[in-house]
């Protein structure tokens, strides 16, 4: 059936189907985007007495750590280059920053620029890469 012809009640059941079809599509897009959010940090450190997470484990906003009393953490934030060491309590990561409660935190701002990284003319010849 082409969606000129027939009596306007099709018409109108086809548009109603073709409208639920995108919004399933877009449902789903948005569930697969929540699901699997991108990673705002990285666990540099962290000490032996902090279970559930390990050094150089990605983080995601949202994500709740337990710290106890005595617990230790580094964490990387990508989007920003701080560093942050977190002592005691509990924390949640966010995009750019923790939340901590019932701990302290230090923050310092680091190089993290990839643009040095780029080779020139110069010294293509002289660089190599182990894996």
């Amino acid at each position: 059936m082409i969606f000129g012809s027939g009596s306007p009640a099709t018409r109108s059941w086809v548009v109603a189907l073709f409208a639920l079809c995108l919004t399933v599509q877009s449902v789903e897009a948005l569930a697969a985007g929540l699901a699997d959010p991108a990673p705002s940090a990285v666990v540099e450190e962290v000490s032996e007495n902090v279970s559930a997470i390990s050094a150089f484990e990605f983080l995601v906003p949202g994500r709740v750590i337990e710290l106890g009393s005595k617990g230790r953490i580094v964490i990387g934030y990508l989007e920003n280059c701080a560093r942050e060491t977190v002592t005691g309590g509990q924390l949640i990561v966010g995009r750019t920053a923790s939340a901590v409660t019932g701990g302290t935190v230090s923050i310092e701002s680091v190089e993290c620029d990839g643009g040095g990284l780029l080779l020139t003319a110069k010294n293509t010849g002289k660089s190599a890469v182990v894996v």
